[in-house]
């Protein structure tokens, strides 16, 4: 008599099951307490983050306006500013994001024991204050690498940069993303007076 091959079953046993499913399931209870943990991390994180980020937003709307800045004409100083007070031309506006170039006035005024950042956007007529101080504020212009607090600018000059600076600490500084001096066409010569009026 012959032995019949016996095979076994190609399966896996009930107990290797049961060792797999607790081995998943311990896994994904680690991993879920894991991303849980690091969800809630990114939150606080953020939230945080954001809180400071809203206390920076309108000096970082300074130096974007100052980034902005624009020479309107070759021949006319298109830009003034004392240590209280700054106008000029930029198409970066806090108040529009439209980049339509526009004359916008910087001022700090004194109200009592504290220091107000304003925004006036000459277009719209209206004035925003946009940042306090418990100390005193100023402007400074860089010019021709020097720092002052007044801007004497030549016809068609920008300065490097205006900083906001609180006793003698820089706040913000807002650096001038065009040329600092105006382009002049090279056809001028040729075909006479620059006409233009802001």
């Amino acid at each position: 008599m012959m032995a019949k091959n016996i095979k076994p079953n190609a399966g896996f046993s009930l107990i290797e099951m049961l060792v797999v499913l607790v081995i998943v399931a311990s896994t994904s209870v680690l991993l879920s307490q894991g991303l849980t943990t690091t969800w809630q991390n990114f939150s606080k994180l953020s939230t945080s983050e954001l809180a400071i980020d809203k206390a920076k937003l309108p000096l970082q709307w300074f130096a974007n306006s100052v980034k902005g800045a624009l020479l309107s004409h070759p021949e006319k100083v298109m830009i003034w500013g004392s240590e209280n007070e700054v106008e000029f031309t930029t198409f970066l506006p806090p108040n529009s994001d439209d980049q339509i170039p526009r004359v916008i006035r910087w001022t700090i005024e004194q109200e009592k024991s504290r220091w107000l950042l304003v925004f006036e956007d000459q277009l719209l007529n209206e004035a925003f204050v946009i940042y306090e101080s418990e100390f005193p504020l100023l402007f400074s212009y860089q010019v021709n690498g020097q720092w002052s607090n007044e801007l004497i600018s030549d016809a068609g000059v920008l300065p490097k940069a205006i900083a906001i600076v609180n006793s003698n600490q820089v706040i913000v500084t807002g650096v001038v993303g065009r040329p600092v001096q105006a382009d002049i066409p090279v056809e001028l010569p040729v075909f006479g007076v620059y006409e233009f009026e802001p």
